[in-house]
């Protein structure tokens, strides 16, 4: 993802200046190494209240700065400073240089174009460090509902009723430095970098900042939920946890803990696929009562640098999905594959690991959202992806292909290589798939129940008019569907 922010040219300097809606949240690029952070600025207009982080470059040749607007220095005076209550936090090492000179006046010229208004405070405030230590507030909100609907709204074939997540923005962005803490109330020494976010996420311009946007669970208001969703009013036989952020972090164990608790409390049974959740004592033997599943997902380190940074990747995965199985825990793997083709050494790997550690597997064919992810993940082009298989003996030795465009603009894999298709058999056993395409329904239920492949109901979804609440708009021809026989459902219950 590239970094978009104003770029500040000084007489012999540059400088990149990157902005948030909150005062207290600091921003750092962590694609530009050895970039120098050299001031944190708080700032006013009417009564609301912004910041920009200043980073010192060595190079504006980076491929990820994306900086169209720029600034050079002024001779703007401290006017501005009353005027939109400007605080300062710059580094000691530059008081009294000609660099902190410049630096502050285009500081000032940038505050004073964007801010049309004065603050309702005349306040300033210039504070000498030696480190940049962020301290950043969490903020709490409660839902007037928790629960959103689930899958199963657009793929019938689908167990997963409802969801929760515990933050309106995912931990993946919000990074910890040396030394980091939360005590409930306040992250310490955190950095908000956005394009740490796991690039291929669907849901990944729908995020707000973590740490302002924790939902505060009330577990008797979940449990009613539970008890009575939907416009049935029906319960909720098994609820996801994560539907668009993560779930396992340890900045979230308490929500995570309450609603594993309304779950053994209503009967509920818990689906979690998760990249942060280390073995904790209590979790797992909630998952073990409520006979809930853990899905650890196994992605690609390259393209998911913020649990990467974090000691989140995919090897963390494994070995704590080995240790919540031994502890009794229904711990699997979610797998992300090239479904269109046969396995590399990668997915090799980890079936190895899988066989010899007894950690069943969900196959999840991967869906592509852009040219630059079609490189990364898979070396392969955007167009190699959509070649027509039927016309493969046109090609070549090179055999790709097997992506169809969907509505929302993603490629996903119409074609499954029949390396997959023995490897699930009647998808009912150790290995599992999550996919649909025009033909089939490819649904492991989470291994909550039997698994099964179904003939794919006609199914059409209005991408860009779907409610952004909690419902997808959705049409679908119910004669087609070939509901799960009761055997399907038999293992498991």
């Amino acid at each position: 993802m590239d970094i978009t922010g104003t770029l500040y040219k000084g007489t012999d300097w540059n400088a990149v200046a990157l902005y948030n809606f909150f005062p207290d949240v600091y921003r750092k690029p962590f694609e530009l190494n050895g970039a120098k952070h050299v001031a944190h600025v708080k700032y006013g207009f009417d009564s609301l209240h912004r910041s920009l982080d200043v980073y010192l470059l060595k190079s504006i040749n980076s491929p990820k700065l994306k900086l169209k607007r720029f600034i050079n220095t002024s001779n703007i005076d401290d006017s501005v400073d009353k005027r939109n209550n400007i605080e300062y936090e710059i580094l000691s090492s530059i008081k009294g240089a000609d660099f902190e000179r410049e630096l502050l006046s285009t500081i000032r010229t940038d505050i004073k174009n964007f801010c049309q208004h004065p603050s309702k405070n005349n306040e300033t405030q210039l504070s000498y460090v030696k480190k940049i230590i962020p301290i950043t507030a969490a903020k709490y909100f409660s839902p007037e509902k928790l629960l959103e609907d689930g899958k199963k709204e657009f793929v019938p074939a689908c167990i997963l009723r409802a969801n929760l997540d515990f933050s309106k923005g995912c931990i993946a962005g919000f990074i910890p430095e040396k030394n980091s803490s939360f005590d409930g109330e306040t992250f310490k020494n955190f950095y908000l970098d956005i394009s740490s976010e796991c690039e291929y996420c669907y849901a990944l311009y729908h995020h707000k900042t973590f740490p302002k946007s924790l939902i505060k669970i009330d577990k008797q208001q979940l449990k009613e939920e539970l008890m009575n969703w939907g416009a049935k009013n029906r319960k909720v036989d098994v609820l996801r946890l994560g539907k668009r952020t993560e779930t396992g972090s340890i900045y979230t164990r308490e929500s995570l803990i309450a609603a594993l608790e309304a779950g053994l409390e209503t009967g509920t049974r818990i689906v979690m696929p998760t990249k942060y959740l280390e073995f904790d004592p209590t979790v797992a033997e909630l998952f073990k009562k409520t006979r809930s599943v853990l899905l650890y997902s196994i992605g690609y380190d390259e393209v998911e640098r913020g649990p990467l940074i974090s000691g989140m990747g995919n090897d963390f995965r494994l070995e704590q999905a080995v240790k919540y199985k031994e502890h009794g825990v229904f711990s699997s793997l979610y797998l992300s594959i090239d479904a269109a083709s046969g396995p590399k050494d990668r997915e090799k790997r980890i079936m190895e690991f899988a066989e010899k550690h007894h950690v069943p597997v969900q196959f999840l064919p991967i869906r592509v959202f852009s040219k630059e992810l079609a490189q990364k993940m898979l070396g392969k082009t955007w167009t190699s992806l959509k070649k027509n298989r039927n016309q493969l003996h046109l090609l070549g030795d090179e055999i790709e292909g097997g992506y169809s465009l969907t509505g929302n603009g993603l490629l996903s894999a119409e074609h499954v290589d029949e390396f997959w298709k023995e490897k699930i058999e009647n998808n009912d056993e150790f290995y599992r798939m999550c996919h649909h395409n025009s033909e089939n329904t490819y649904c492991g239920t989470c291994f909550i129940r039997g698994g099964a492949v179904t003939f794919t109901p006609e199914v059409k979804i209005d991408y860009k008019n779907k409610r952004k609440s909690s419902t997808y708009n959705t049409t679908t021809d119910k004669n087609q569907i070939k509901m799960f026989t009761k055997e399907h459902f038999k293992k498991g219950e």
